[in-house]
């Protein structure tokens, strides 16, 4: 979930990757833009814990969650899922910890303790309207993208398709494609 709406915060920002097409679609539809401008800021949040959390491992975190969650010292040394799944979950909380601007944080207004109901839900309520707000996105971007697509009719052209797609051969892609 972190890694789509991380990249939703990709395509939608300054350093999109289509910076020259979302910007045109943007031009024509300016509904686009009104949908994810307010929640820029939470998708912003989901590439940061994506970033720290989630595609790499960064020792910074891992001594931050050491120190927010004492009490790993001893999970730790008990092998195991349980001990496993304690720790990625100290992960993520410390992470959305430490998305703070100076002494602030930048979504919330404290700290984060995912085992207090009130803080879970807090975080869960934020995740379910980017994640609603991130399909809004989507839906709204493809439709604007459809309208200069010029895709080849299925039922028509199914044989052909199927041939091509028969020699499709697959390389490495980069991450500037």
């Amino acid at each position: 979930m972190f890694t789509t709406r991380s990249t939703l915060a990709l395509f939608s920002g300054k350093s999109a990757p289509c910076p020259l097409i979302c910007r045109a679609l943007y031009k024509e539809h300016p509904t686009i833009s009104q949908i994810i401008t307010p929640h820029r800021r939470g998708f912003e949040f989901a590439k940061y814990i994506r970033n720290i959390a989630v595609g790499h491992i960064n020792p910074l975190l891992s001594q931050k969650t050491l120190e927010w969650r004492p009490e790993l010292n001893a999970v730790l040394m008990i092998p195991g899922a349980p001990a496993e799944a304690f720790l990625g979950y100290a992960v993520l909380e410390t992470a959305i910890n430490t998305f703070v601007d100076g002494e602030r944080h930048r979504i919330f207004d404290s700290d984060t303790d995912l085992a207090y109901p009130p803080d879970l839900t807090r975080f869960l309520d934020f995740l379910g309207s980017t994640v609603h707000v991130g399909i809004a996105y989507c839906a709204a971007v493809a439709a604007a993208a459809l309208e200069h697509a010029n895709l080849p009719d299925f039922k028509e052209n199914w044989l052909d398709l199927a041939v091509k797609a028969s020699s499709t051969d697959f390389t490495f892609i980069t991450r500037k494609g």
